[in-house]
């Protein structure tokens, strides 16, 4: 079975469309759209009461394509786990949704995935302004927010990156006509080091917030294109799809190295650094589950996120430790604007904070939200871990699959419920502080 024959599967497509209960779907878009509005009608946060400074003077938010977070391992990603050691390592996270974008969103405005369009497929630039993202968040602190896109200019990144307050988006506007570029975009330690020159050049003595998108190496079809590479990968003779998955994870993983090593030196004293994957690419645990826009199991959305504090800071956060307990990438935002100083109200993402902060050790809980990640593709799927227990909602279908994690983390034992009770649950979701 390869991606071509799941990705090109008819049956999905036709059911989605002309055969399932579209309840699920209309009820989950319906209170999205209703949060949505409530975030954008509601007042920024108090900046005055705001201090950056504990998380420095530049801060990078660094995406990692379809980094699955069970690959992290110290013969896949020694890199990662190095950097781990000046900082905090959640292996277990959860990634909201499917598709780069989608997981931005989920990232940078702490906003819930959706099941139809992305956000900025919904909603227009001026509504998307009403978001208090963190480029917005930090720009009112002085920050220079900058998105690097590791490709060809792109319309919807553009449009997106600019709506949620990145002053500029660069991208082959900073390369040189003989810098390697792959079918994905540039070769990751290429543009690393075009990214470190253009800072160097424009932003010497600036606040930074810096979102680097760039993934070329970590995409379909899974093939090492770094000759120089090619013998140092964990699989020199691939013959499984997790074996080729595992290699170029790997690749991408060294250009990481990279960059974490231009970053501590130029700015780890004053800097702190996010590490996560824009989402997970499945691992086949189960059978044929080798593309991303299919099935709604663990491996679909399990990633990695690593916080990396300012070095100068170091004494005041658990460096060197590693989280188990299931966040995800919507407590991000909330986190980030915990550990400053601020507080939005209807966020539905929680802090993990004190999973961070050394001091705060004692506040420490398991997750207290329940963590939604949506697959939005081959007629869609709500999966809701309330760890351990985990409900997938078929937006196919008329009832919804209920998995054991802690006793069943193959999920291979399901109980199958009416999905009568849908509603309840979705809309429970939805309500700040309510789970």
């Amino acid at each position: 079975m390869t991606i071509r024959d799941i990705r090109g599967s008819a049956a999905g497509f036709i059911y989605a469309n002309f055969v399932s209960d579209r309840r699920v779907r209309s009820d989950y878009h319906e209170f999205y759209r209703k949060h949505i509005d409530q975030l954008r009608a509601d007042p920024p946060p108090a900046y005055g009461s705001g201090h950056p400074s504990t998380m420095g003077d530049v801060i990078f938010f660094v995406k990692q394509e379809s980094l699955n977070g069970l690959l992290v391992k110290p013969e896949i990603t020694p890199q990662l786990l190095r950097a781990s050691r000046d900082g905090i390592l959640f292996k277990d996270f959860y990634g909201n949704s499917i598709q780069s974008i989608r997981g931005y969103e989920c990232i940078l405005c702490g906003v819930p995935p959706n099941l139809t369009g992305a956000l900025v497929d919904e909603y227009t630039p001026e509504e998307l302004k009403d978001l208090s993202c963190l480029p917005r968040v930090f720009k009112s602190f002085g920050y220079h927010p900058l998105y690097f896109f590791g490709g060809s200019r792109n319309a919807r990144i553009m449009r997106f990156a600019e709506s949620i307050g990145f002053e500029k988006v660069l991208a082959d506007d900073i390369v040189k006509p003989e810098d390697v570029k792959f079918d994905w975009g540039y070769r990751e330690d290429v543009f690393y080091s075009r990214i470190f020159e253009y800072l160097r050049r424009y932003n010497a003595s600036d606040k930074l917030f810096v979102f680097i998108d760039t993934g070329a190496t970590n995409h379909a079809p899974f093939k090492v294109l770094d000759e120089k590479l090619a013998d140092k990968v964990p699989f020199v003779h691939p013959s499984t799809f997790e074996e080729r998955l595992s290699n170029t994870t790997f690749v991408q993983d060294v250009y990481f190295g990279y960059l974490y090593d231009s970053f501590k030196a130029r700015y780890g004293s004053r800097g702190s650094m996010v590490v996560s994957s824009d989402h997970s690419w499945p691992i086949p645990i189960h059978k044929n589950n080798i593309y991303n826009e299919r099935g709604a199991y663990e491996e679909n959305f399990r990633i990695a996120m690593l916080f990396v504090p300012p070095s100068s800071r170091k004494d005041q956060f658990s460096t060197g430790t590693v989280v188990t307990q299931r966040f995800s990438q919507m407590d991000i935002l909330p986190t980030v604007l915990n550990l400053i100083g601020l507080d939005q109200e209807h966020l539905l993402g929680e802090s993990f904070a004190p999973w961070l902060l050394a001091s705060r050790s004692s506040e420490r809980s398991d997750p207290r939200r329940t963590k939604i990640s949506v697959q939005p593709y081959g007629g869609g799927y709500i999966s809701a871990v309330r760890y351990p227990e985990k409900y997938v909602f078929d937006v196919l279908g008329r009832s919804y699959t209920v998995f054991n994690l802690e006793k069943d983390p193959r999920e291979e034992s399901p109980s199958i419920h009416s999905g009568g009770e849908h509603a309840s649950l979705i809309k429970e979701f939805f309500q700040p502080g309510a789970n």
